[in-house]
């Protein structure tokens, strides 16, 4: 199970602006997925810091509401417990997801100004990615003890 997480995570940088190019560029499904990984190539690195970086300054931030949420607890000091648990909520909701949002827009738009051409999009390109995630999900069933052609037929 530990070597799925290196493939999570170069999946997760490919196809993290995904609903921005539905968005902006209006493409659905396996087009929206191949136009973010073209945006992606070639400045995967850089992504994944500022994605690093991000999500570490807004973890930083966010935990300490937590952490003297239970450091109170152990005193009983429950107004002030509600009220930090309350603020770490308010900062996700209010703060982390619009800027979050905002952020990844930026990302999306300098990207898109860098590659505006698109590379064409043939069976080829759509079977490398489909053909694994196929045998992927055969594999996971097969793992969990389940029958894939019971799935099958469940659909």
């Amino acid at each position: 199970m530990i070597f799925l997480i290196i493939p999570e995570i170069i999946l997760w940088v490919w196809f993290c602006l995904i609903s921005y190019v539905l968005i902006y560029e209006d493409k659905r499904g396996m087009a929206a997925l191949l136009r973010s990984k073209d945006l992606i190539s070639g400045n995967w690195w850089g992504v994944f810091w500022r994605i690093i970086i991000i999500f570490g300054i807004n973890f930083f931030i966010s935990s300490w509401s937590l952490i003297l949420f239970l450091f109170l607890s152990l005193f009983s000091i429950w107004f002030h417990c509600f009220f930090y648990f309350y603020f770490g909520e308010f900062y996700r909701n209010v703060i982390f997801f619009p800027f979050n949002t905002i952020y990844f827009a930026l990302i999306y738009e300098n990207l898109s100004l860098i590659k505006r051409t698109e590379l064409e999009i043939t069976l080829k390109r759509k079977l490398k990615y489909l053909l694994p995630t196929i045998l992927a999900i055969i594999i996971i069933w097969d793992n969990r003890r389940c029958n894939f052609w019971s799935f099958i037929f469940w659909l």
